[in-house]
């Protein structure tokens, strides 16, 4: 995205609205957001409008929801991060690359000041499915309501498949040096979730269930 900001553009926001307008009125449109559009934003809760991301596709999403928001009556903007098992040949996803690299013994660097609320994929998709069955619409943040570094999410992985943890090296986000900028505090709020009474996983019950579906 970074690289690529009218493609990022293209892809996030037209393609968005493209199909926002053609959805008619009696049409939920389900739109998959990302904890990027909260940035270095304070409070990482679904009704704070001072939202600043901080890279091309935290920003290009961001503009995404808008248009939902613009074109469509009936719509759940769901802001999450995710993992799971690829479906796309010769693409992997970043508990994939923790998996693969344990796996094969080789170390790894996984940061111990940067915070998330991981949820995996299949748990994310069965909390959809219960929001459009009460009717929701509107914004909602779904991921673990424990949040946790990147280096306790790998920790964690390596414990559940029986790896080594002496595999992996505690490091900081300050050191290194992405493409794109990153807010080192993603942690969401999922209070909304709690008040729906809708039960969502903690990280380490997702990465069980990331064990479970393992590829045999």
């Amino acid at each position: 995205c970074e690289m690529e900001p009218e493609l990022a553009y293209q892809a996030n926001v037209v393609v968005t609205e493209n199909i926002a307008q053609a959805c008619s009125n009696e049409t939920k449109l389900i739109y998959i957001s990302t904890d990027q559009v909260y940035g270095k934003a304070a409070d990482h809760s679904e009704d704070n409008d001072d939202l600043q991301p901080v890279n091309q596709y935290g920003k290009t999403k961001l503009l995404g929801e808008q248009k939902v928001r613009e074109l469509c009556t009936d719509y759940i903007i769901v802001r999450t991060n995710i993992f799971g098992w690829n479906v796309k040949p010769g693409r992997i996803s970043s508990a994939e690359w923790v998996y693969h690299s344990l796996k094969n013994g080789k170390e790894i660097t996984l940061f111990t000041d940067y915070t998330f609320s991981p949820i995996y994929v299949e748990c994310l998709g069965r909390i959809i499915i219960g929001l459009v069955q009460m009717a929701f619409s509107g914004v909602v943040n779904v991921g673990s309501p424990e949040p946790c570094s990147k280096y306790a999410f790998g920790m964690q992985l390596s414990e559940v498949f029986g790896f080594d943890n002496s595999l992996i090296v505690q490091g900081s986000i300050i050191k290194h040096h992405f493409q794109a900028l990153r807010s080192n505090n993603l942690a969401l709020n999922t209070q909304k979730l709690v008040d729906l009474s809708i039960k969502v996983p903690a990280y380490k019950a997702s990465i069980n269930y990331f064990y479970e579906n393992r590829p045999l």
